[in-house]
């Protein structure tokens, strides 16, 4: 087989060859490696290391090999949080930006509080895990270093579900949250329930302590609500709400902002969700919360309200990419 030298990294890890008239892609290869592959497209496959560079570490998960869910576990942390610095100053680069860095902070192993899974019923019972990389094959997760605890735990009642309300022809698709009353489950693309279905549901929700179910968008199941906090303040969390992969990313980045702010009488959160900054922020500043979704705003609002010893804060439903905020509104 021909051997090649990886180049470069692309913007999702993938080692680049640089073929002159085309960039070929090598899943899971470091720069300078010396591998052997054939080209299928723009990717190559069946690929072997002949000479692996130093920056390259044993994964730390069993499923990296199948999985799609990571792409970049055989590489050294350092290597690695390199990279994703460069990543976030050549995007700002491409605008003309060129702000000071600060270095890159990566949250804790078991941390990830929410995640996407794809759910499947077989002969003995039920599958849960992600697609392989660039495929719709399910690989069935035993183990992730990633995911929160709570969410590991909850996949027993996740495939109890699957067993009894899935399909062995197609997939359900499970998005699952940890709220400080339980899993928060957001279930898509499986069958219409009946009111049977709908108790049996309820019922399996109570055995694993899941706070609400939800099943092609309608909410079937509410033991208690699906709540977060943003420093003191609780949020429910609506339907499609957008959370910070990990309670320390947000906080981290939550302290960073309230830095660069500081002092400021009045703040303007910009995609705010449903208060994120904006819940903190008041603690010291007036803030003006703009998001393109009505629900979360009024999650934002309805937190604020029930609050005490913030500043003002007001929300505005509007999307931001049709109708950015002009000079005259910013001052």
């Amino acid at each position: 087989m021909t051997e090649y030298v990886i180049d470069k990294l692309g913007q999702h890890g993938d080692g680049i060859i640089d073929m002159r008239d085309m960039d070929v892609f090598a899943p899971r290869t470091l720069v300078g490696e010396r591998v052997t592959g054939t080209i299928v497209g723009s990717d190559l496959t069946d690929i072997r290391i002949l000479e692996p560079s130093d920056q390259r570490i044993k994964p730390v998960c069993r499923h990296f090999k199948t999985c799609g869910g990571c792409s970049l576990q055989h590489m050294h942390p350092d290597t690695l949080a390199a990279w994703k610095l460069e990543q976030a100053r050549s995007v700002l680069a491409l605008e003309g930006l060129t702000p000071p860095m600060r270095p890159i902070i990566t949250s804790p192993s078991h941390s990830r509080r929410r995640a996407t899974f794809v759910a499947r019923r077989t002969k003995k019972g039920a599958m849960i895990g992600f697609h392989a990389r660039k495929s719709d094959t399910m690989v069935e997760i035993l183990e992730c270093p990633l995911i929160e605890p709570a969410l590991l735990a909850g996949l027993d009642g996740l495939r109890e579900i699957t067993v009894q309300f899935g399909s062995r022809k197609g997939s359900l698709k499970i998005a699952a949250t940890v709220t400080q009353n339980g899993l928060d489950v957001w279930i898509s693309e499986g069958k219409d329930l009946s009111p049977k279905d709908s108790a049996d549901l309820g019922a399996i929700a109570a055995r694993h302590g899941f706070c609400r179910i939800a099943w092609n968008g309608d909410v079937i199941v509410q033991a208690a609500p699906a709540t977060v906090s943003f420093g003191s303040t609780k949020i429910p969390l609506p339907e499609g709400a957008f959370l910070q992969a990990t309670k320390h990313g947000e906080d981290t980045l939550v302290k960073s902002a309230l830095e660069a702010v500081a002092g400021s009488k009045s703040v303007v959160d910009l995609f705010a969700g449903c208060g994120t900054f904006a819940i903190q922020a008041a603690r010291t500043s007036s803030v003006h919360a703009v998001e393109g979704d009505a629900n979360m705003t009024g999650a934002l609002d309805a937190a604020w309200r029930g609050s005490t010893g913030l500043k003002p804060v007001t929300s505005e439903t509007r999307d931001l990419f049709e109708r950015p905020l002009l000079e005259d509104e910013l001052s």
